[in-house]
């Protein structure tokens, strides 16, 4: 489904190159705004799946609060490619509308009793799950993760979703990272890339 989407828009983008080279309207026409419309509740349709499946999953196992990187911020600086798609993982997650998984998984995970607590990307990827040092030469690839401190190895996914689960079950992390907007919810108390490096050189991690 998802290579069928991107089919789509990339065919729209060879078109709105040959029109702007033309000097014609890039405007969409009807048939591509259809396209468009049919794409979308395709691609959120199976977000949404894939959260209810989530949720069933955290019932089963009596979990009741999960954390969310902010990826609205998140999306404007990720410059990486996705290599099974051949496209800029930020593109990708604004064509398949990801960027409004948190309006989602609150929405669905009321129903489920799911909290959903939301947390700053920054240096997820780059800190120490084991020893929670951070700095840029700890993730070298984009699949492995060692810790030029303690030497502690792991895939990089992995390691940043123990980090991003940390910064809420992580006294220290939660109160200086977070603010409370309603109970046992949490969100960034900053977007700010600096603050946000600042909160942690004061807890000693850079």
């Amino acid at each position: 489904m998802v290579k069928k989407i991107l089919v789509h828009k990339k065919k729209q983008d060879r078109i709105i190159s040959t029109k702007t080279k033309r000097g014609l309207s890039i405007e969409y026409t009807k048939k591509q705004l259809e396209q468009n419309k049919r794409d979308k509740r395709r691609s959120v349709s199976m977000v949404e799946q894939c959260l209810v499946e989530l949720f069933k999953h955290c019932n089963k196992n009596d979990i009741d609060h999960l954390v969310f990187e902010d990826l609205n911020k998140f999306t404007r600086k990720y410059k990486v490619n996705n290599k099974e798609f051949n496209v800029n993982i930020r593109r990708l997650m604004s064509i398949l509308h990801i960027v409004d998984i948190k309006n989602m998984a609150e929405r669905i995970g009321k129903k489920y009793g799911i909290t959903i607590s939301l947390t700053n990307a920054e240096y997820t990827s780059q800190q120490c799950s084991k020893c929670g040092y951070i700095h840029k030469d700890n993730r070298k690839t984009q699949e492995k993760f060692k810790c030029i401190h303690c030497g502690y190895e792991e895939n990089a996914d992995l390691n940043a979703s123990i980090n991003i689960k940390n910064r809420i079950s992580v006294d220290v992390l939660r109160d200086s990272l977070h603010i409370e907007a309603e109970k046992n919810k949490y969100i960034p108390k900053t977007e700010n890339h600096s603050e946000v490096k600042e909160i942690f050189q004061s807890i000693g991690l850079m």
